[in-house]
């Protein structure tokens, strides 16, 4: 099940994300432009935010790790 999510820096966001697949440490994230994400980052879904850091990319996907808060 993939969910629409936001890609922010700070309180910015940077670029519309749809979270195709997730686990309690890291997700996949599908994107335009997957370059385009920086190394850290946050990803707001509907259930909240989590920062998290790039692990791969592999146009159009990128893996993350969520970073501990």
């Amino acid at each position: 099940m993939s969910r629409k999510a936001q890609a922010l820096i700070g309180n910015r966001p940077i670029a519309s994300v749809t979270i195709e697949t997730a686990t309690a440490s890291g997700a996949v994230l599908v994107t335009e432009d997957a370059f385009a994400l920086p190394e850290i980052f946050t990803v707001q879904a509907r259930h909240g935010r989590k920062t998290c850091r790039v692990m791969w990319r592999n146009p159009p996907k990128v893996g993350i790790l969520f970073e501990e808060a």
